[in-house]
């Protein structure tokens, strides 16, 4: 079984294929090229680590979107197994000898809601840590807003001049709130609600109990690593 860094669960828009990737192996996979030109190939996340170990790419990172699906057709089957993939995401970094350590370059992404209850805290305590946001994928020009207002870090869109258009008319002192519709608070509560459920439900299969010594102690020595370093 390999990686693949693709955020498409088929292969439909990238490769013309009808199929879902889950249910190919790779001897399959690693014939197709892309519909458009240059018609590439699917690349494993091996394969993307090894082009980042290329001179001059030093200071590129990468951020590890990791998504747990439930099939609609066969809600016991999961896309992506958090368990197995957390083994192979280790074990293709093992393979790849890094440029620059893989633990100042590699990082696993960390959902939150930051609209709703308890975003404004995670906010709060995501800038003391000095930890950075990114927020996605921010299509609409009241986000757009909205994360310029909050002071996001980075902002991910299908749409990034559009994104440019608003920085350049945002004027802080005399910036409207994002103005939000009726269609987009429906949004935040469901989210908000998915979210409550599936804490839940990751709690029941994991445990309820959070050791937060270990959990700091594991976050200061990546720090002191990280320091040493660079």
């Amino acid at each position: 079984m390999a990686n693949t860094p693709l955020k498409d669960p088929s292969l439909k828009r990238c490769f013309g294929k009808n199929a879902k990737i889950i249910d190919c192996d790779w001897s399959y996979i690693s014939t197709l090229r892309t519909v458009q030109a240059p018609h590439e190939p699917m690349p494993r996340l091996a394969d993307l680590l090894e082009y980042l170990t290329t001179p001059g790419l030093e200071d590129i990172w990468i951020l590890l979107d990791i998504k747990e699906i439930i099939r609609a057709n066969e809600s016991k089957k999961l896309d992506n197994d958090a368990d197995q993939l957390m083994s192979l995401i280790a074990s293709s970094i093992r393979e790849v000898k890094p440029t620059r350590p893989w633990n100042q370059r590699v990082l696993l992404g960390c959902w939150a809601i930051l609209v709703g209850p308890g975003g404004s805290k995670f906010m709060a305590d995501a800038k003391a840590a000095k930890r950075s946001m990114l927020a996605w994928t921010v299509n609409e020009e009241q986000w757009m807003r909205w994360c310029i207002k909050n002071k996001i870090d980075g902002v991910i869109s299908d749409d990034p001049k559009k994104y440019l258009e608003v920085c350049e008319k945002y004027d802080s002192a005399n910036s409207k709130e994002p103005g939000f519709g009726l269609k987009d608070w429906a949004l935040i509560i469901w989210f908000n609600l998915l979210a409550m459920l599936f804490s839940r439900l990751f709690r029941y299969r994991y445990g309820f109990k959070i050791d937060k010594k270990r959990v700091k102690e594991g976050y200061e020595t990546s720090k002191r690593n990280a320091e040493l370093s660079s």
